[in-house]
């Protein structure tokens, strides 16, 4: 069975004016022990899928339509109880904001017992078990002195460092589906991959799966085993990440790959802007942007194409995709 199947999800934000539909129908499967890369600009409609996820939309924003299946559980259909139970246990987050994540008032090893505590491990555990516990998670996201990390503040670690905390509490009640929103955000290079090496490393030994949200194409070339490209609230094209990046076949996809800074070649910019999400063209969100575009892209929604025996599939007028 597919650990995570999200189905026709949309999300608005209401306002004075007309609604913002930041999420306008998005399809997302993720298997156990894979890792699949969301990718797009901000603004496109990729954390609010992740939040959506994890039932933490709030007003003025709402899911107006779509499923969101755990395991086959639909998760808009358990109430503020049932979902603090599994945020966390089955579901866990990695913000790309460390800092913003842990409490500048509690110690790191106390914020961890905490997350035990939570989930009831507190009442079946002796406070040494619990103390064994979080040493151990500490210890397996690679930190070499963990009784010195246990005792910090937040404050009193590196960015990585902290990063790593933030990982081992997403980690350390073993969930089924880890949500990574940017873990890297404001890591110097060598920092990010030690990072996201050691992401890949736990989501695969716990045999969970993984959605990585992420803008760098390097990123999800490396770590990821499926990509889903957003544009304008919409997935626009999916597939194998091998497949997607050796023959890109949706126009914002190749520009998006065209964008990506080469050794010696002059850089290139994707024309125009994402359109307003208040009010979204009848046709193809992109056609205004688009190179390719043809007659019946300002008017009518695309289809979905598939490319045979790849499980690739993109959302457009033209029946081979985009040339490179």
């Amino acid at each position: 069975m597919t650990l995570l199947e999200v189905k026709g999800l949309r999300v608005e934000f209401s306002g004075r004016e007309e609604p913002v539909r930041a999420v306008n129908g998005v399809d997302l499967e993720i298997e156990r022990g894979e890792i699949v890369g969301l990718v797009g600009e901000s603004g496109s409609g990729k954390t609010v899928t992740s939040l959506s996820i994890l039932g933490l939309i709030r007003q003025p924003g709402r899911i107006t339509a779509g499923s969101i299946l755990l395991d086959g559980t639909d998760l808009r259909t358990l109430g503020p109880e049932q979902l603090r139970a599994i945020r966390g246990a089955r579901v866990s987050y990695v913000p790309q904001s460390p800092r913003g994540a842990l409490n500048p008032l509690l110690r790191i090893g106390k914020q961890m017992e905490n997350i035990l505590v939570s989930h009831g491990e507190g009442g079946r555990q002796a406070t040494a078990e619990l103390r064994r516990r979080t040493v151990e998670m500490i210890e397996a996201v690679g930190i070499s002195d963990p009784q010195r990390a246990l005792r910090a503040y937040p404050h009193e670690l590196s960015g990585g460092m902290a990063q790593r905390a933030v990982i081992a509490n997403a980690m350390i009640l073993r969930p089924d589906l880890v949500i990574a929103d940017e873990p890297t955000t404001g890591l110097d290079v060598t920092v990010q991959a030690q990072i996201l090496d050691l992401f890949s490393e736990r989501v695969r030994e716990q045999g969970a799966g993984a959605l990585l949200v992420t803008h760098d194409l390097g990123i999800v070339a490396n770590y990821c085993t499926r990509i889903a490209v957003m544009y304008a609230g919409r997935i626009v094209e999916t597939g194998p990440a091998r497949a997607v990046f050796q023959r890109p076949r949706h126009p914002y996809t190749v520009g998006l790959l065209r964008s990506v800074p080469v050794l010696g070649q002059p850089l290139f910019s994707m024309p125009g802007q994402a359109p307003d999400l208040r009010a979204l063209p009848s046709g193809c969100a992109f056609a205004a942007r688009c190179a390719n575009v043809l007659p019946e892209c300002a008017a009518v929604p695309p289809p979905w194409r598939e490319v045979a025996r790849e499980a690739h599939r993109f959302l457009c007028h033209l029946e081979d995709g985009a040339p490179l």
